[in-house]
């Protein structure tokens, strides 16, 4: 038996940190994250599609991340095609995963409902966070500018995502009351059975 439950939010919001505490607890983790690395790596299924659309950008075998970063969050249709490309084999990887798990499995997506994967999930939780510690954090993690950081935090419209998820969590820095809000979430969903309180 198994219950997936989605994770989504926008960049910087700290979904790492709840799959991070719900895999202490016993949930299995795919993240989508990952596996857009895995297909974009050298020598990746998806390299040869992002050569065709986004010349340039891969060199010697090797994706310029950065590079392919500043075209597509400074343009939505060209993030659309870049999304367009990479979705199908996410989404093959990610069934593939939850066929092969038992228990709550826990889908880290950032694009969940961009890539269709919501509609493998029996719950979503989307994570948020106030725009400017997104900011810091995305700046931090990525090493980013300042005008970087905020250009792919205005790629998304969230409000529309965030009206689609079950739960809503604010991820404000306060660990123990992060813990409380996830354990009540789980508890009050299907998946309660899996969750090692």
């Amino acid at each position: 038996m198994r219950y997936v439950l989605g994770l989504t939010g926008g960049t910087g919001a700290g979904k790492s940190l709840i799959s991070a505490i719900l895999q202490k607890k016993g949930a299995k983790i795919i993240d989508a994250d990952k596996l857009s690395r895995e297909i974009t790596k050298e020598g990746g299924i998806a390299l040869g599609e992002i050569d065709k659309a986004f010349p340039g950008v891969i060199k010697n075998g090797v994706l310029d991340r950065k590079a392919l970063g500043r075209i597509v969050f400074s343009d939505k249709e060209k993030l659309l095609i870049l999304n367009e490309i990479t979705h199908k084999y996410i989404i093959k990887l990610t069934k593939e995963e939850i066929e092969a798990s038992k228990g709550l499995i826990v889908l880290d997506a950032p694009l969940l409902f961009e890539a269709g994967e919501d509609k493998l999930c029996d719950k979503v939780i989307f994570v948020d966070a106030d725009d400017e510690i997104r900011l810091a954090r995305i700046m931090k993690r990525d090493n980013l500018s300042i005008d970087d950081a905020r250009a792919r935090i205005n790629a998304r419209d969230l409000a529309v995502i965030k009206a689609k998820c079950d739960f809503v969590i604010l991820n404000d820095g306060d660990a123990e009351k992060l813990e409380k809000e996830i354990a009540d979430i789980v508890s009050n969903c299907d998946g309660k059975d899996f969750f090692d309180r």
